[in-house]
């Protein structure tokens, strides 16, 4: 008996971390044939009500070639589809792998305008790299017991480091993270964490601040403490 549940989790944790990937001969070939164009580095997610296959990019920017860029039906679009080093099974819904708590950074290239999609020519991104991160936007904008945000300290530093904040509008970090918490002259805020002792006035604050010019351009982002009374 216990042979049989030790193969049967050996067999679960088999199929949960083999990858699959999409990475043909032709896609290769599309890929050297494009050595002189930049490598784009994109922070983004599975959004399964977009018609997308594959990955959202919430920030960019994505890099399109003139005659990829043609062909494209909607070259505003965020929807991409991936082929290369990325595991095909991580955005997949029936897959062991699927998790829509995560986001992901991707390093590649754009290659060919893919036809192979519900909401017609997309551009198929190459990855070179990619790194997966806890991030979820509606999670992140969960209200929990006394207004605070119970997911946000479990994503604050990934925040941090993986979207490139410093240089964008105040507006554009709004469009990312929501609407900020408080708006000072040249800051704004977004509340992390809250500790309370016996009444209701918190003794502990975490607060994801970002200081912006007369342009309305950020300029500075840190995760700021403050406790009552120093503690």
């Amino acid at each position: 008996m216990e042979r049989r549940r030790l193969l049967i989790v050996l067999t679960i944790f088999a199929f949960g971390s083999c990858h699959e990937y999409e990475n043909s001969v032709e896609q290769q070939r599309l890929f050297e044939k494009r050595k002189d164009q930049k490598l784009d580095t994109l922070v983004a997610i599975f959004v399964s009500n977009t018609g997308s296959l594959d990955l959202y990019y919430l920030q960019g920017p994505l890099t399109l070639p003139k005659d990829i860029k043609m062909q494209l039906s909607d070259t505003l679009t965020r929807d991409i589809k991936v082929c290369g080093n990325f595991p095909k099974d991580l955005v997949d819904m029936t897959s062991w792998n699927y998790d829509p708590d995560f986001a992901y950074e991707v390093i590649g290239k754009t290659i060919l305008a893919d036809t192979n999609n519900a909401v017609g020519k997309v551009p198929l991104f190459y990855v070179t790299q990619w790194t997966k991160f806890y991030y979820n936007d509606h999670l992140w904008g969960e209200r929990g017991d006394l207004g605070t945000f119970p997911e946000r300290s479990k994503m604050v530093n990934n925040v941090v480091k993986y979207f490139k904040l410093e240089g964008e509008k105040v507006n554009e970090v709004e469009g990312l993270l929501g609407k900020a918490d408080f708006h000072e002259q040249n800051e704004i805020g977004y509340k992390i964490d809250e500790e309370y002792g016996s009444d209701i006035d918190p003794i502990a604050t975490t607060t994801l601040t970002f200081t912006f010019d007369s342009d309305s351009i950020v300029r500075e982002k840190k995760i700021e403490k403050w406790e009552k009374n120093g503690r």
